[in-house]
């Protein structure tokens, strides 16, 4: 047999020698013709599944491909990104607490010593020995409020009354505070005879009062004899020898009344001219002292006392 009557034959009835079946003949021509194509695209068409199942075949499953993996490259760029801003986020909330929390305090702060508690320290000997020098005082602002408001009776508001202890602006100057004992209420007449003072012709009775000089006696230079104005108020220190009061400057409005003096919170040891001691090596001494000698110098038995 001719070699071109051969390969017609080999064509006509297939390489096994039976005629090859029409479907995979088709199939097997439109994949050669498609080859090219896609081949050069960078990829091969996907066949469907009816176009590769033999006819009267089911279909065989076709299973979608796994989304391919972003480059580790990004995603490592990308983690520092999102770590930043997470970190960035907290501090700024962190700051923000604070910030906040400062404020509050300011504002509670600012509220109780304008019209709650207030502090002030002892700096003369002029009530001893119920108030030393060098004692600090919590005085209740509360107590002798002026005017309160309807319906705050519940708050222990009073009138002050003879006896009482007062922190108020100093009538020569308002910007210091003075505390004293208050001796004379408005409309009293106030006489001082040596030592013994007298309300309204009647002798008054002071268990609380000092004498640093056996024979000292009360020399008045405001006069000898004092009527208190309404809205008024006669005071005097404790320390009778060793006080700047009423005796000498006149009353006390009743506007320029602070506070009732509540307790010592804490006492120290303080020389009595440590007031008029106020350049900068003066004060850096006298904060070196508290540091070096606190548990030394702090009377702790006044600690707490409450002020009578």
């Amino acid at each position: 047999m001719d070699e071109s009557k051969f390969e017609a034959k080999e064509q006509a009835v297939g390489t096994n020698g039976h005629p090859p079946h029409p479907e995979i003949e088709s199939l097997a021509q439109r994949l050669e013709a498609t080859a090219e194509g896609p081949a050069r695209a960078g990829g091969v068409r996907p066949v469907t599944p009816a176009e590769a199942s033999p006819a009267g075949e089911a279909p065989a499953p076709v299973t979608e491909p796994a989304p391919a993996a972003p480059p580790a490259a990004a995603a490592d760029a990308a983690a520092p990104v999102i770590e930043e801003t997470g970190d960035t986020a907290a501090i700024g909330a962190v700051i923000r607490e604070y910030v906040e929390s400062i404020i509050i305090t300011l504002i509670i702060a600012f509220f109780i010593t304008t019209f709650i508690l207030q502090a002030y320290k002892i700096p003369t000997g002029s009530m001893e020995s119920n108030l030393l020098i060098g004692d600090h005082l919590l005085v209740n602002k509360f107590a002798f409020a002026r005017d309160p408001a309807p319906g705050s009776r519940v708050l222990p508001f009073k009138e002050i009354r003879r006896g009482d202890v007062l922190v108020f602006k100093f009538p020569e100057n308002p910007e210091q505070a003075f505390v004293k004992r208050v001796i004379g209420l408005p409309g009293d007449t106030v006489t001082i005879a040596e030592r013994q003072v007298i309300i309204n012709g009647e002798p008054l009775d002071e268990d609380y009062t000092q004498f640093t000089s056996p024979e000292s006696v009360y020399r008045p230079t405001f006069g000898l004899d004092w009527t208190v104005p309404e809205g008024h108020y006669f005071v005097m220190g404790d320390n009778r020898d060793n006080s700047r009061d009423s005796r000498e400057w006149g009353f006390v409005p009743r506007d320029y009344v602070i506070g009732k003096p509540l307790l010592i919170y804490w006492s120290f040891e303080t020389e009595a001219n440590e007031h008029q001691r106020t350049s900068l090596s003066d004060r850096l001494g006298q904060v070196k002292d508290v540091v070096l000698n606190f548990v030394n110098k702090t009377r702790w038995d006044r600690t707490f006392k409450l002020v009578r």
